[in-house]
């Protein structure tokens, strides 16, 4: 009757329930802090909730336009950065399309595109090691960031709350973004627990419901603590 266990987020999930099935469930730690728990929690029924979708990483790598709202990813998530970094190729991509230029012929298509990138928005407290392909990068405490990602969706769908007291300067910047996403054909908006602020969480899920209310294909990726949070 004195025995606890204490699980983690990076073992497998069966390695977790065997322990918490061993000790029952009421002396049972899955070894997340409680204020990472109710972020996970809360991205987990974001994602439960639609209608954006969480992409795989050789979708987020074909996504032609990219919000990054208050995570580092290279920090968090380097695979995902990586993918980022090939992202930003897709709308460029296109003009080699349209000169008949085959996409396998990697010469050729280096040479057309030079130095050409799709639209990627980074707003992060400090620099990041994407900033080098970002279209634009904004940098703001965790609540203006926030404030910048709920006037994206308000930009992009009047019926989603406005932001307030937004300068003009920031209200310019998050219609721009906005057009971004909404002329791109597979948008995608990615957040995680980084800064631990659920307005900034609830900022990109916002952000990708209105994208997806005109029926495109939105995209949803979170970053997580460890490799198994989720789960």
């Amino acid at each position: 009757n004195r025995v606890i266990g204490i699980g983690s987020p990076r073992a497998s999930l069966e390695s977790n329930f065997a322990l918490r099935s061993l000790v029952g469930p009421d002396r049972f730690f899955n070894g997340m802090s409680d204020e990472s728990s109710h972020l996970v929690s809360m991205m987990a029924e974001i994602l439960r909730q639609g209608p954006a979708r969480s992409p795989s990483l050789h979708e987020i790598e074909n996504c032609d336009a990219v919000l990054v709202l208050g995570e580092d990813v290279s920090n968090t998530a380097p695979r995902i950065a990586l993918a980022l970094r090939q992202s930003v190729r897709q709308q460029p991509m296109e003009m080699t399309d349209k000169m008949k230029i085959p996409r396998w012929l990697d010469h050729a298509v280096r040479e057309a595109i030079q130095h050409d990138t799709g639209p990627l928005f980074i707003a992060t407290p400090g620099a990041t090691r994407l900033d080098d392909i970002a279209t634009g990068t904004y940098r703001a405490a965790p609540d203006d960031i926030a404030r910048m990602g709920f006037a994206v969706a308000h930009a992009l769908d009047s019926e989603a709350p406005a932001a307030p007291e937004l300068s003009d300067d920031d209200r310019r910047l998050a219609e721009r973004i906005a057009q971004a996403l909404k002329s791109a054909k597979r948008p995608l908006v990615v957040t995680g627990p980084g800064l631990n602020s659920e307005a900034v969480i609830q900022a990109a899920a916002n952000v990708a419901r209105a994208l997806s209310k005109d029926g495109k294909s939105s995209a949803l990726s979170f970053t997580m603590p460890e490799a198994n949070s989720l789960g």
